[in-house]
């Protein structure tokens, strides 16, 4: 049962870090604005750069701290 819950969580965290690294580097500014219905403001600036950022170094840490 340990390792179900060990792999189900490095499942979870894997797929998070690989979803936040696709929308935030690989993807592009235009693409995720159209498929999210924002528009280009200093919203989106700030998202843009928390999903590329902050959220893959949060990620990292929750990765590395399992």
């Amino acid at each position: 049962m340990r390792e179900q819950r060990t792999s189900d969580g490095f499942l979870l965290i894997a797929g998070g870090i690989l979803i936040a690294l696709f929308m935030g580097w690989g993807w592009g500014k235009s693409r995720a604005l159209a498929a999210t219905g924002l528009h280009n403001s200093q919203f989106v600036k700030l998202w843009l750069f928390c999903l590329k950022y902050i959220g893959s170094v949060v990620i990292l840490t929750i990765f590395s701290a399992t």
